[in-house]
C-alpha cells in the first residue's frame, strides 16, 4: 500500500489510494462477469489477487509482496493504477481490470475486506488509547504516524484471517467453484456483527459525551478523500 500522512477536520490519517466508486451497471456486470469467472478458473484459489484503495483516518477517535510464481492479479480501473496496455511485460502475473462502475459489486476487497480491516485496526487503535488512559498519558489520543502503520500492518497480517478475504471472493461470484452461499453469507454476518460488538464495548468504555455511530467510525466518509495538498509543516516531517 502506498501511505502518506494526512489531517482532515483536526483528524490525522495515513492515505492509501483511495477508490470511488461510481453508479453500478448492472447490465454490465451480468455481461462481463461470465468473462472474469472464465478467466479465474483457469487459476487455483491460492493463485488469485485482488487489489483495491482506502483511507485510515489513524487516530480518530468515536467522539508488500512480489511475485515469485504466477498469479492472477484483479484490480479496479483507478486512475493510478494506469492502464493495461502501458504495463511492462509481466513475468509471473497476470493483471484483469474490472469494468467501470462494477467494483461495489464484483471487487472483493470492497465485499467486506477493508470494512474488517478497518475494524480490527479500530478495535487495536483503542486498546492502544485505553491503555495510554490508564498510564495517566497527558494527551492519550496522540499516536504517533508509526504506531499508525504497526496497528494496520497487525491487523491485517494477524485479525484479518484467510477465511474471511476467501469469504469476500466467493461472495462477490468472480468463482464458478460450488459455494454454499448461505454458510459464506452467515460467516459473513458473524463476523461483522463480532467487530461491532467489540467495537461497542471499547467505545462505551471511553466513554465519549458525542459518541460516533459505529458505521461512520468504520467507515468515515472523509477516507474517501483521494488527494490532499500537505503544509508546510507536514511536508517538513
Amino acid at each position: 500500500m502506498n501511505g502518506s500522512k494526512s489531517s482532515s477536520n483536526g483528524m490525522q490519517f495515513i492515505t492509501f489510494d483511495v477508490l470511488k466508486s461510481g453508479s453500478v451497471d448492472m447490465e454490465k456486470i451480468e455481461v462481463v462477469l461470465p468473462q472474469i469467472k472464465e478467466e479465474s478458473e483457469k487459476w487455483s484459489l491460492k493463485d488469485i489477487f485482488n487489489m483495491d484503495e482506502t483511507g485510515l483516518f489513524y487516530r480518530m477517535q468515536a467522539d508488500n509482496s512480489l511475485a515469485t510464481k504466477n498469479i492472477l492479479l484483479i484490480l479496479d480501473n483507478f486512475t493510478a493504477h494506469g492502464k493495461k496496455e502501458n504495463y511492462p511485460p509481466l513475468r509471473h502475473t497476470k493483471a484483469m481490470f474490472l469494468p467501470p462502475n462494477s467494483t461495489s459489486k464484483i471487487q472483493p476487497c470492497d465485499m467486506g475486506i477493508i470494512r474488517k480491516f478497518k475494524g480490527y485496526y479500530r478495535q487495536r487503535f483503542n486498546r492502544q488509547l485505553l491503555k495510554q488512559i490508564d498510564d495517566h498519558v497527558l494527551e492519550p489520543s496522540k499516536l504517533s504516524v508509526l504506531n499508525g502503520i504497526v496497528n494496520a500492518i497487525v491487523a491485517w497480517s494477524i485479525d484479518v484471517k484467510p477465511q474471511i478475504i476467501a469469504n469476500c471472493f466467493k461472495h462477490c461470484k468472480i468463482w464458478s467453484l460450488d459455494v454454499d452461499e448461505l454458510q459464506v453469507d452467515k460467516e459473513m454476518e458473524n463476523e461483522n456483527k463480532l467487530v461491532i460488538a467489540n467495537l461497542g464495548k471499547q467505545i462505551k468504555e471511553l466513554h465519549y459525551t458525542n459518541r460516533m455511530a459505529i458505521n461512520d467510525f468504520l467507515n468515515h466518509s472523509g477516507e474517501q478523500q483521494v488527494t490532499y495538498a500537505l503544509s508546510e509543516e507536514e511536508s517538513l516531517l
